[in-house]
């Protein structure tokens, strides 16, 4: 036997082999000395046998045996989670800066509790199941900081302002259109019921156009478009030549087409495009100008299903159209459901949004994809997916840094060039619409609500640079 090991001793006098049950077996226990190893403890006691209860001899350098795992059924318990000691979760805000720089290995692995989930504020819909621990802060900055790339493109004193509110209908929806020569922003409606009689080729529905006028940083005056020559059902748009293009959906009695608007009274509409080669436009979503004066547009089928337009007859599509020459092509039917367009800085990349309806698949997600574009032939190339947010965007921006932003159910989202998350700008009831302004403005719009974020001067949209 073992010298280190304590002599089972009879409780009631006999000898070891005459009474088994009468004897008590103590149990060593290994605890670390920083100056003499492992040793062997004789406190305490079990019931086990000699093999149960594993005695061996243990050297100084030998290695603890492992702890006893706890009572319950493992994995499976509902015990709570704490960190482990070398993973902080995220360190408070400090009180002299609006952002919160984001631990994401914390971030990354954090588990929640189902029984003990509290909404967010910055939620809008019970499909977004678990947020990220950073949401549920009390004290939550609306910048979130994942990386310092994001703290350049914010600058020192990063502002989220409320422009209006107007909760009689979703008025501010579609992603907002900057004029810089009239210092002038559109912004387009999602559909509002209608019971005049105009609205009857859209199934009672009407899309009310926006215009906001700055005289100021905070004055500004609020204007509805009226367009008496067609009810288009206008959507997003870009800047083109000394007006803006936006992409009307169409009805029943209107095609679904590009339209030239005048950015002055009383906005005269130009319709530019209704069909490809004879065959009408499905509902044209988003629309973007390359410098080759061109403009670059998506055409799902998305206004089908609330059934205010025909059966489509196109596949969906990303074209690219030429006002001057009147020149279309289809440049790429890789995604499904193509929605919101954007280019990088150096016009050499084209980001889409692929947002499949819900009834679609019931684990798709949206998806911002990217394609090379190859001059001088211009053809799209080398589709790769970019980002999958962690909800559905709706809309792109990217500045002169070549950011990514994407507006989202919480906010909005802002990718670096290579798809890593950057930071988030959290919005309460999330983002529908973006749109660059001036010197370092970005403007959300989120339905009933717009916000003007206002960041670094020197963080421009890369399409105007202002």
């Amino acid at each position: 036997m073992l010298d280190n090991l304590a002599s089972p001793t009879p409780t009631n006098g006999t000898a070891i082999g005459e009474e088994k049950r009468g004897f008590r077996w103590e149990r060593p226990r290994l605890h670390r000395n920083k100056n003499s190893g492992h040793k062997v403890s004789l406190s305490g006691s079990s019931k086990g046998s000699h093999k149960e209860n594993g005695y061996s001899s243990q050297s100084d350098n030998s290695r603890p045996s492992s702890p006893r795992p706890p009572p319950g059924d493992g994995m499976r318990s509902a015990m709570p989670w704490n960190p482990p000691p070398d993973i902080t979760l995220h360190p408070p805000p400090t009180k002299d800066v609006p952002w919160q720089l984001i631990n994401r290995q914390a971030d990354s692995i954090w588990r929640y509790d189902r029984s003990n989930f509290v909404r967010c504020r910055y939620l809008t819909s019970s499909s977004d199941a678990f947020p990220s621990p950073a949401l549920l802060e009390p004290e939550t900055r609306p910048f979130l900081v994942y990386s310092d790339t994001f703290l350049q493109a914010l600058g020192n004193s990063p502002t989220l302002q409320l422009l209006i509110e107007d909760r009689r209908a979703p008025y501010f929806y579609c992603s907002g259109i900057f004029h810089p020569k009239s210092n002038t922003l559109f912004v387009s409606s999602a559909p509002i019921p209608d019971s005049s009689p105009s609205a009857a080729p859209s199934r009672n529905l009407l899309v009310v156009l926006s215009k906001f006028e700055f005289f100021s940083t905070p004055d500004f005056a609020r204007d509805k478009v009226r367009t008496p020559e067609h009810s288009y059902m206008l959507q997003s748009g870009c800047v083109f030549d000394q007006g803006i293009v936006m992409c009307a959906a169409g009805t029943f009695k209107e095609p679904a087409a590009l339209v030239y608007m005048d950015t002055k009274r009383p906005h005269k509409t130009y319709p530019l495009l209704t069909n490809f080669y004879g065959t009408p436009l499905n509902s044209p979503h988003s629309c973007v100008s390359h410098p080759d004066g061109s403009i670059w547009f998506s055409d799902p089928h998305l206004s089908h299903s609330p059934s205010y337009r025909p059966k489509p007859q196109l596949p969906p599509l990303i074209y690219r159209f030429d006002p001057q020459t009147s020149d279309l092509r289809a440049m790429t039917n890789e995604i499904a459901w193509p929605t919101a367009l954007a280019f990088s800085l150096n016009h050499k990349t084209l980001y889409v949004v692929d947002a499949p309806p819900k009834s679609a698949d019931s684990i798709a997600r949206s998806t911002i994809y990217a394609f090379s574009v190859v001059q001088p032939l211009t053809f799209l190339t080398q589709k790769r997916l970019f980002a999958l947010p962690s909800s559905a965007p709706h809309a792109l921006a990217v500045d002169v840094l070549n950011n990514v932003y994407a507006a989202c159910r919480d906010g909005v989202h802002v990718f670096n060039e290579g798809g890593s998350l950057v930071g988030r700008i959290l919005i309460e009831g999330g983002a529908t619409g973006l749109c660059f302004g001036r010197s370092g403005e970005l403007w959300a719009c989120g339905g009933e609500k717009i916000w003007r974020v206002k960041m670094d001067p020197g963080t421009k949209g890369a399409t105007l640079r202002l």
